[in-house]
């Protein structure tokens, strides 16, 4: 990882727009009271040597916003790329208090529609001039527009009428810039300012400059559409778009136009909120429990409901996925949260965790509190998502290591609940999760499935013992080369060494000391001059001395004892 930050830094472009960004960005920073930050940033001779002095002064007025308002404002000033910076940290409760987690959830970019012209240049370098052609009717007029791409509807000439996302001119170009950017001033913040080495920006910037760009290739948003459908083929509860291919590029992406209505504006007899909560969370868990891959951004927004309390999700540019060890791990969690069973979580968290520490009573301790708390009320009345963010701040306090995606996958649930519960006050997100959690243990324990990875478990050893001759002649070649290194690591050895340490303090002194009384003694018997009432000077200030050095000696041996 740290040499492929290094590699993007170096292909970092000096030219006035750069050097011109650069600007942008410290000033605004400047403009919402974050001095500190710049001070930091300034101190580095690669962004001094960029910036010179021009157009960048300190102790500018601040608003008059809290310090994590300031947070928010300064990445929408900042533009879509820290945009989405913000949005992926307002999912990492390992990475940002709750309190700032909550106000970077309110992040949006304000931006206008692209110009007809720029739509069109764009669907001419997709399709050619031609392209018009391909639609009976094109609308030209954007129904929704986003920080990365805009949506117009128009009717195909079969009459299908379809929703087509074009993704805007240059962003690109633009997300690439700005994500090395961040990558240098990361880097730089890292050495200079301790709160952002802590956050590891430069790792944290690889993570949002690989999720943008999954976002942009909206030939893979197709390619997760289609594979939700294929997963879901025969679902009546569900409406899943159709994607076109032949109009589908990697940055047009057309599929069916969905005429829904929000799943937060359901007003009317013919709609059963009840109903669509529980159907809308029986979705998100077959995702989660059974495929291993889930829609991770099911906010309202990108839920729409159908008639006949049919439910269609938008928005496939975001995806999680959940390993089956995970995906294991998560059912006993639940079926752990379900039974009162805290050992059964803690187990669960140290294995998902590579916890560390000496002494996972402590983990086990907290997790024991944490359910007590939640669980004083009844299944019916838990707050899973509540108790889920409490379980992350645990997590996140005992500097526990789990993977990224199980954040997202968090936040999912909690999303889903919430929604869920403004639509049923009565719903129940843990009693809806125990069967999925229940029906994964029994696959998991199936004699079909246990044969399979005791095969699997045979076939790896049988490679082991294989391979193991070549492994050690090898060790043997490098060890003739001498190129073998060992590396010691000394523990548990500090008081011996400083019990050492003083022991040949007190040798030195006594040799010393012998010394000094044996040269004295010979100086007196010799009878040198100059003499002090018939006894030498020299001999008689080297007993002086003999004698200082002796009570020192004695007393750092009477306070050791």
């Amino acid at each position: 990882m740290k040499e492929e930050i290094l590699r993007e830094i170096s292909r970092l472009e000096s030219g006035k727009l750069q050097i011109s960004r650069y600007r942008e960005i410290l000033s605004i920073l400047l403009r919402n009271g974050f001095d500190n930050v710049v001070q930091a940033l300034r101190v580095d001779p690669s962004i001094a040597g960029i910036l010179g002095h021009a157009g960048i002064h300190l102790n500018q007025p601040v608003r008059p916003l809290s310090k994590n308002e300031r947070y928010r404002v300064v990445l929408e000033e900042l533009g879509p790329t820290f945009v989405k910076l913000g949005q992926i940290l307002s999912n990492r409760p390992d990475m940002v208090p709750p309190d700032l987690m909550a106000e970077l959830a309110t992040l949006h970019s304000s931006v206008a529609p692209i110009t007809t012209e720029e739509m069109e240049e764009v669907m001419e370098g997709e399709f050619g001039s031609d392209w018009k052609g391909r639609f009976a009717k094109f609308n030209e007029v954007p129904f929704a527009s986003a920080s990365m791409a805009q949506v117009h509807d128009g009717t195909l000439p079969d009459g299908t009428h379809v929703a087509i996302k074009i993704q805007r001119p240059g962003i690109s170009r633009k997300i690439e810039a700005d994500t090395k950017i961040m990558l240098h001033l990361g880097e730089v913040l890292n050495k200079h300012l301790p709160e952002a080495a802590a956050l590891d920006l430069p790792t944290l910037v690889i993570e949002l400059r690989d999720a943008l760009r999954r976002e942009l290739d909206f030939k893979g948003e197709a390619a997760n559409l289609n594979r939700f459908a294929e997963d879901f083929r025969g679902e009546p509860t569900l409406f899943v778009p159709r994607t076109f291919p032949e109009l589908t590029t990697q940055k047009v992406l057309t599929m069916d136009y969905v005429d829904g209505i929000s799943i937060m504006d359901l007003d009317g007899p013919e709609w059963d909120k009840p109903l669509i909560a529980r159907r809308g969370a029986n979705l998100i868990l077959r995702q989660i429990f059974e495929l291993g891959c889930f829609h991770a951004d099911p906010h309202p927004g990108n839920i729409r409901i159908l008639p006949g309390n049919i439910i269609c999700f938008l928005d496939f540019g975001m995806m999680g996925t959940i390993t089956d060890r995970q995906r294991g791990h998560l059912c006993e969690i639940m079926l752990g949260i379900a039974n009162d069973d805290p050992k059964r979580i803690t187990r669960s968290l140290i294995e998902l965790s590579r916890f560390k520490g000496d002494d996972a009573t402590i983990l086990e301790d907290r997790v024991t509190e944490l359910i007590e708390r939640y669980l004083r009320m009844s299944l019916r009345n838990l707050n899973l998502g509540e108790l889920l963010e409490s379980l992350m701040a645990t997590i996140v306090d005992l500097k526990l290591k789990i993977p990224s995606h199980f954040h997202l996958l968090s936040k999912a649930l909690m999303t889903v609940e919430g929604v869920a519960r403004k639509l049923d006050p009565d719903f129940n997100m843990a009693t809806t999760i125990e069967p999925f959690a229940r029906e994964l243990l029994k696959e998991r324990l199936s004699p079909r499935r246990l044969i399979r990875q005791t095969y699997l478990a045979a076939m790896d050893t049988v490679m082991l013992v294989k391979d193991l001759p070549f492994e050690i002649s090898e060790i043997i070649t490098q060890l003739k080369r001498g190129k073998v290194r060992i590396i010691y690591d000394h523990r548990g050895l500090e008081p011996m060494v400083r019990s050492h340490e003083k022991l040949v303090d007190r040798i030195v002194f006594a040799i010393v000391l012998a010394s000094l009384v044996i040269g004295s003694s010979l100086m007196v018997l010799s009878g040198v001059p100059p003499k002090w009432y018939g006894v030498p000077v020299i001999g008689l200030a080297g007993f002086v001395i003999s004698g200082f050095i002796g009570f020192i000696l004695l007393y750092r041996i009477g306070r050791n004892r």
